[in-house]
């Protein structure tokens, strides 16, 4: 693997290897692997036993990439045997992301000496409905035309993602070219649930009572036709009114109602009544005479 990773990357950048970093681990310190770096002009370096903060990039790398993993396996809720895909999704999408180290730039400008497409990107692990070939559909054209998997890598050497069908357990690449991979993205949204409230202006001051004129001589002056509900009315001191008739002439004075002055409090009542009150129908006025010019 490293011989095939050395000469993937000369061939792709144009540079030669100088050096070469390692723990000294087993893979590492064959003589084969030391006659290979002696032949080649690659520089040894070592660190010292236990101590992976001589090596911090390498060492950081790996753990940032060992919890991309984890969370993406628990937020997709895919099986630990994918990780795998998810280690190869997840470095795909960090050779994009732009670093610090860098200025602001990403590692795959830095590589490659050209800004990356993002237009391929999509969330691992997401449903996606595959379109099925015309000469894999089991019922012809009678048959269903889209199959439902898991997107899970970006595969190298190819324009298109990979796929996992959970029903059938296989696996299969498909792109998106003339559309024929549809992408959901399903994501849960937690919103509080929000109280209606009212302005402290409106809880601190009560309701303004309503006034009722002394006498209903001022209304009839005003209104020529005035209906009372049957609902009792509330006024001044607490009394109660309610007049279900109109009201179009004025009234004997033993009609009125008389309501307490704002500073007298209200009389205390045992019960209310049972029946509300009804003011007297008023006397059909007389017919007045026309006068002829």
């Amino acid at each position: 693997m490293f011989k095939q990773f050395k000469a993937w990357a000369e061939n792709l950048t144009g540079e030669r290897m100088g050096s070469l970093r390692d723990d000294k681990g087993g893979e590492y310190m064959s003589r084969e692997f030391e006659a290979f770096c002696i032949d080649h002009g690659i520089q040894r370096q070592h660190t010292v036993r236990n101590r992976p903060q001589q090596n911090g990039i390498a060492e950081r790398a790996n753990r940032t990439i060992e919890e991309g993993i984890i969370f993406m396996l628990y937020k997709s809720g895919m099986p630990p045997s994918f990780w795998g895909e998810a280690m190869a999704s997840f470095i795909h999408v960090s050779n994009r992301v732009t670093s610090s180290s860098l200025q602001g730039a990403t590692s795959y400008e830095a590589f490659y000496g050209s800004k990356p497409d993002l237009s391929h990107l999509h969330v691992w692990g997401c449903t996606a409905y595959i379109l099925i070939q015309k000469d894999k559909q089991p019922l012809g054209s009678l048959g269903a035309h889209m199959e439902k998997c898991i997107f899970i890598e970006y595969p190298q050497g190819y324009k298109g993602w990979k796929f996992y069908n959970p029903l059938t357990k296989q696996v299969l690449i498909s792109e998106c070219a003339d559309f024929n991979v549809h992408f959901f993205m399903y994501q849960k949204h937690s919103a509080p649930q929000l109280q209606p409230t009212r302005p402290e202006s409106l809880l601190e001051s009560p309701t303004p009572p309503v006034h009722l004129p002394t006498t209903l001589d001022s209304v009839l002056d005003d209104c020529d036709d005035l209906e009372l509900s049957q609902q009792p009315v509330h006024g001044e001191g607490g009394s109660t009114v309610s007049d279900q008739s109109s009201v179009h002439h004025e009234m004997p004075p033993s009609t009125y109602l008389l309501l307490p002055p704002p500073s007298a409090s209200p009389p205390a009542l045992a019960s209310p009544p049972s029946t509300p009150l009804i003011a007297p129908a008023p006397p059909t006025p007389p017919a007045r005479p026309h006068s002829v010019h």
